[in-house]
């Protein structure tokens, strides 16, 4: 399924400037969101300077609590609605299965619906999966003290497992393994000679990090997988195969990322520079 349409325009300039909280600081951390059983369920948490208002092709709406309520790309037929349930912690341990947040993923016929119960930080730990046809997938999360992502485990894709390291706040590698069949991925990931501030708290977890999430990286954009890296990536590298993918920022004055050119290559190919494009 299609996440985040791509142009081809390559219009690349870089700025720097200072003055955010880092994204991966838990100091100073803005007051909204809204609490579910127990739970707070904040995006200003992960998004220190805002959630961003366009990611790609998709428009991302918020409530008065700051949660975000609804993602959409009319370029792509994709819709995602976030509910977020009001019963208590109580009522819903008195339940067979309840979730803290649901988030439906439509694309044009077709419906996804990922039910999320979240850790005491507020972000995702467990997610059941159930597909349009009924099948049904599932999804674990594990974080470090920071709050960042370190271990993703899927069913899908024959037991799959992402291991994520951090070196001062950055991804410096991921693993992924699959428990029942051969062809992983170890990507080392670089942030370049001139290191750029990840002030908007951009986490591109495919696109950047080889992180196979699928529809789930949506969940990302309402502040339910975690914060971001201090830092924005320049390349990835895959020790497996020698695939490489590098990234292009271009900061507004602020220093918030406008534009990113990502250019994929390995062992005799290069694929066409794709551009996407964020709204502040």
């Amino acid at each position: 399924m299609k996440f985040l349409k791509m142009s081809a325009i390559a219009i690349i300039a870089v700025a720097n400037c200072a003055g955010f909280v880092s994204c991966s600081d838990d100091k100073n951390e803005p007051d909204g969101g809204g609490e579910i059983g127990g739970v707070v369920v904040n995006p200003s948490k992960v998004f220190t300077a805002g959630v961003p208002k366009q990611v790609g092709t998709m428009s991302v709406t918020t409530d008065s609590k700051g949660l975000v309520t609804m993602m959409n790309s009319a370029d792509d037929g994709v819709n995602i609605v976030f509910a977020y349930p009001s019963m208590s912690r109580a009522e819903s341990m008195s339940r067979a299965e309840s979730y803290d947040v649901v988030m439906d993923v439509n694309d044009e016929d077709d419906k996804t619906t990922f039910n999320l119960s979240l850790n005491e930080m507020g972000f995702a730990k467990y997610c059941k999966q159930i597909e349009s046809d009924g099948n049904v997938e599932e999804w674990w999360f594990e974080y470090n003290s920071n709050g960042q992502l370190t271990k993703m485990t899927r069913s899908e894709g024959d037991n799959e497992v992402h291991e994520i390291v951090y070196e001062n706040g950055n991804i410096t590698s991921v693993k992924e393994i699959h428990t029942d069949h051969e062809g992983d991925n170890d990507w080392v990931i670089n942030y370049g000679s001139s290191v750029i501030e990840n002030k908007g708290c951009i986490m591109l977890f495919d696109e950047t990090f080889g992180i196979d999430m699928d529809e789930m990286k949506y969940a990302y954009f309402a502040g339910l997988l975690g914060k971001a890296t201090k830092n924005l990536p320049a390349e990835r590298y895959d020790n497996v195969d020698g695939d490489k993918g590098t990234y292009i920022w271009t900061l507004n004055a602020d220093g918030l990322p406008v534009k990113l050119v990502s250019v994929d290559s390995g062992n005799g190919w290069t694929d066409e520079p794709q551009t996407m494009e964020f709204k502040w």
